[in-house]
């Protein structure tokens, strides 16, 4: 088992904190060719997996190894957007690691006439000042149009109350016909286009800390 990062935008860390989102997915670097099926088989070992994609076109099987982000039990503390509003011009180094945290991502509309917050980006969050942990239960890969409805609906998309008949993620203002076609627009992939970009993908469980 290892602990790592994992960054979250706004709209996922609500739908984790909301109880809709118990998988993520990011994309496979380096990318095999576009129309390339995959098999993989893990490594836990050495930390990488042996891949080999079987192309449907005149391109050759790709064969590579490529380190996979996640393992079962592996756990992932969130970044996220945030600020510490009374040391928002100190060194992260020379915080105190007790003091008070905000978060963009359900704190920003926070009515307070004394601070205008200087947000910090998530990439800059240290362990001290994160809120979510996850715990990683399987990890396996798939194509963005591969998903399932199950697990579109487990990446934060669920049936929504304010568009009848009609999918969505966290606060979103809109809706969508299906979970997966909610999942592309959430991800701002085409569903209908050529792009289809193998993922990692990998469900999780929250941690009570």
């Amino acid at each position: 088992m290892s602990e790592k990062s994992i960054l979250f935008n706004a709209d996922e860390v609500r739908a984790a904190l909301a109880g809709h989102k118990t998988q993520v997915r990011r994309p496979v670097k380096p990318q095999p060719p576009g129309d390339a099926r995959a098999t993989f088989a893990f490594d836990r070992a050495r930390l990488v997996v042996p891949a080999t994609f079987a192309s449907e076109s005149s391109i050759p099987d790709y064969d590579c190894e490529i380190m996979t982000p996640w393992l079962a039990g592996d756990l992932l503390w969130v970044r996220e957007t945030w600020t510490a509003p009374a040391y928002e011009d100190w060194k992260m180094s020379e915080m105190p690691q007790d003091i008070h945290v905000r978060y963009k991502a359900t704190d920003k509309n926070v009515n307070d006439e004394r601070y205008t917050y200087k947000w910090r980006p998530s990439i800059h969050m240290p362990r001290w000042a994160s809120r979510l942990t996850l715990r990683v239960k399987r990890v396996w890969v798939e194509q963005a149009q591969d998903i399932s409805k199950q697990d579109a609906i487990a990446e934060g998309v669920y049936w929504s109350e304010a568009f009848p008949e009609m999918y969505t993620w966290q606060d979103h203002h809109r809706g969508y016909g299906c979970a997966e076609h909610a999942f592309f627009a959430m991800y701002g992939f085409d569903c209908m286009g050529d792009i289809n970009p193998h993922l990692w993908a990998c469900e999780f469980e929250m941690v009570n800390e």
